[in-house]
């Protein structure tokens, strides 16, 4: 990230919406004394989004018994949010960023360049095996996301798809919200 502003100096002022479309600050996200892990997918009908989402569904189910806050942010209209969290039964909340400024304040990368990368085919493959499905492309499709996991501003995690698929694993979204749990017990 450019400069050394924190996550919370990043997302203030910004604004995403929830399945409700209820307009919620960006912030909060992240608030004070709480940890959080956030996931910021491509875009909602992406393979790979379900992908991530499952993930970090799996990252829920391991920390149900801490206070830990899991959610995705994605693009696209808030029905679709909605949609997204039926479809995949995501447990955590679910966020819509439709003007893509979360996305651009956190420097998450959005090219064609992206896609142009070796290995593409083989991850959509491996999602489709998965049982998982490409829906159409809600919002800008060449936008990457990633994950962050924080407590306030102390960031535990900070991860940036390079590609598309090419998330970070489950485990180390784990060890980033076990630190952080244990963070917030000290």
């Amino acid at each position: 990230m450019k400069g050394r502003a924190t996550i919370r100096e990043r997302l203030f002022g910004l604004k995403v919406y929830d399945t409700n479309g209820e307009v919620t600050d960006a912030v909060s996200l992240f608030p004070p004394g709480q940890c959080s892990a956030v996931a910021w997918l491509r875009h909602f009908g992406c393979v790979f989004c379900k992908q991530l989402a499952a993930e970090m569904a799996q990252v829920y189910k391991q920390q149900e018994n801490s206070s830990i806050r899991i959610a995705v942010v994605g693009q696209g209209s808030w029905q679709e949010a909605r949609n997204f969290k039926a479809l995949t039964n995501f447990p955590g909340d679910v966020y819509t960023d439709p003007e893509l400024k979360t996305y651009e304040a956190l420097e998450f990368t959005r090219s064609v360049k992206s896609f142009l990368q070796p290995g593409l085919l083989v991850r959509a493959y491996a999602a489709f095996r998965e049982g998982l499905h490409q829906g159409p492309v809600q919002g800008k499709a060449f936008q990457n996301g990633g994950v962050i996991v924080a407590k306030g501003d102390k960031v535990f995690l900070q991860y940036k798809d390079p590609a598309p698929g090419k998330h970070v694993s489950t485990q180390h979204i784990l060890l980033s919200c076990n630190a952080c749990v244990e963070d917030c017990q000290s």
